[in-house]
């Protein structure tokens, strides 16, 4: 929970609204931007703080203006971020995130489904 003393800017919102429409979220405390199937954030809040935010890339998209204005973001408030699948801690640079983009399973699925399929 290193984390916990740190808030992103008070205008978060609009800046995700400006990069993904706002969806309906299944629970008070979540907001979400984004869609179910393609690239999404999600808003951990609890009372007025933000405990969590959880992005998915589409692996489908490749490199877009979501993972741009993503690493934007990132340099800005000086985050890292982490691959949820690995724990790989990834510097906001493209390099980074792309190589933890190639590294997923989604990623591996989108290359070849029918080799990846065999795989399992």
């Amino acid at each position: 929970a290193w984390w916990n003393s740190i808030q992103p800017p008070s205008d978060l919102n609009q800046r995700l609204q400006a990069i993904l429409p706002e969806s309906k979220s299944w629970h008070e405390d979540l907001l979400v931007f984004g869609s179910d199937d393609g690239n999404r954030v999600d808003v951990w809040r609890e009372a007025d703080r933000v405990r969590g935010i959880f992005v998915r890339v589409d692996a489908r998209c490749g490199w877009s203006f979501f993972t741009e204005n993503l690493l934007e973001f990132a340099r800005t408030w000086k985050f890292v971020l982490v691959a949820c699948e690995t724990g790989r801690v990834c510097s906001p640079t493209r390099r980074s995130l792309r190589e933890a983009m190639s590294e997923s399973t989604a990623a591996r699925f989108v290359a070849d489904p029918k080799e990846f399929l065999k795989s399992l």
